[in-house]
């Protein structure tokens, strides 16, 4: 990994040329520039580092016990950062219990995850693949997801108004790994992919609140069979509230 080298890099005293480490530096992923409305604090709500390699209980880092229960979903696969889950793009699902942790506030809401697959979802019979959900279309929601043609995707559905960035920057369908960020402020949304803004709008969501569970890999629908599964290995899923 391009963390993992760094830290190596650093370690040999000195050792690597100007040249050399800043060419390492530039390989490593861009962090995103800050939105230009000032936030307040950041809050850790969840962070899934998804390094389990038996069972099927996700476990929440963040000390605020938003665990998943895992369904068809292989752990301990190699990822971006130590392990990570793979999904079947049928029937493998990560369901989180819903809590008000995961409303969205009015002031700042960041949805993070790490992807890495080969296949689009229309070369495996889907419309998108939903990453990370929060509701569904009859009521405020929010999601991340890949596009049908595998671009970054992202919406919010609030109080107020409405963001939706469907499908944007380049096609993802690598196998290489790609960071997806979902970063909604006071008055705009911003999608990123590795590190870059790829899609932005002006608008002020409000806030965004539903009862339904936190799926990711997929769609959770209680009145239909599910949807939307993703077919790839998911990494590093992380959500901070600004408030």
């Amino acid at each position: 990994m391009q963390g993992k080298l760094f830290a190596r890099a650093l370690g040999l005293g000195g050792a690597l040329s100007i040249c050399g480490s800043v060419a390492l530096l530039a390989a490593m992923p861009v962090a995103q520039a800050a939105p230009r409305y000032p936030l307040s604090t950041p809050h850790t709500v969840a962070l899934w580092h998804m390094d389990e390699t038996s069972g099927s209980v996700m476990h929440d880092s963040s000390g605020n016990g938003h665990n998943g229960t895992l369904s068809n979903v292989t752990v301990g696969k190699p990822g971006f950062k130590g392990k990570a889950y793979s999904f079947n793009g049928k029937n493998s699902e990560d369901t989180v219990p819903t809590s008000s942790g995961f409303d969205v506030p009015g002031t700042g809401y960041k949805i993070t995850a790490y992807v890495k697959f080969t296949r689009a979802p229309q070369n495996i019979g889907e419309d998108s693949y939903d990453l990370v959900r929060k509701g569904l279309t009859t009521v405020q929601f929010w999601k991340v997801e890949v596009s049908k043609t595998g671009k970054a995707a992202c919406h919010f559905t609030g109080s107020s108004g409405i963001a939706d960035m469907p499908g944007n920057g380049p096609i993802l369908a690598d196998g290489v790994w790609h960071q997806i960020i979902c970063w909604k402020t006071l008055n705009q949304v911003k999608l990123y992919v590795d590190g870059t803004v790829v899609a932005s709008r002006s608008v002020t969501v409000g806030t965004v609140k539903n009862t339904n569970v936190l799926s990711i890999g997929y769609k959770n629908d209680p009145n239909v069979p599910d949807s939307d599964f993703y077919k790839g290995i998911i990494d590093e899923v992380s959500i901070i509230a600004y408030t």
